[in-house]
């Protein structure tokens, strides 16, 4: 039997349901930066599943379709940026919209495709 303190140092194994969280999680970060990159028309789910390391397949647990994943993209990186600012402005007191503004602005030079997925959203998502 190994000594407890090599059995410590050994990872916790994630359950399914973590397992599935993060795989939500790449394939979202994977579909903003690839529609951030090349648009709604030009994200394909292979290059989705390919840039969050999944199967091909494996989207399909995630998702019915691409369009159900625009549809839930936008909401997405909406409650990431609300969340990056609400951390980058805390106890700023009466500067807080100022600081919010610079937040925001930090955010979109943090991540570029942003405004790319807002505005193709109309066309390409517009239950988002």
């Amino acid at each position: 039997m190994a000594p407890r303190s090599v059995l410590a140092k050994k990872k916790k194994k994630l359950s399914r349901a973590e397992k599935a969280e993060l795989t939500y999680q790449r394939l979202m970060e994977s579909a903003a930066a690839v529609v951030g990159e090349v648009g709604y028309a030009n994200a394909t789910i292979a290059k989705i599943a390919d840039g969050a390391g999944i199967a091909h397949g494996t989207f399909y647990n995630y998702f019915y379709d691409r369009q159900a994943l625009f549809d839930a993209l936008l909401p997405h990186v909406g409650v990431q940026m609300v969340d990056a600012i609400v951390k980058d402005t805390v106890g700023q007191g009466a500067d807080r919209e100022v600081a919010r503004f610079h937040a925001f602005c930090d955010y979109l030079r943090r991540n570029p495709g942003f405004y790319r997925i807002l505005f193709e959203a109309e066309v390409f998502a517009p239950k988002a």
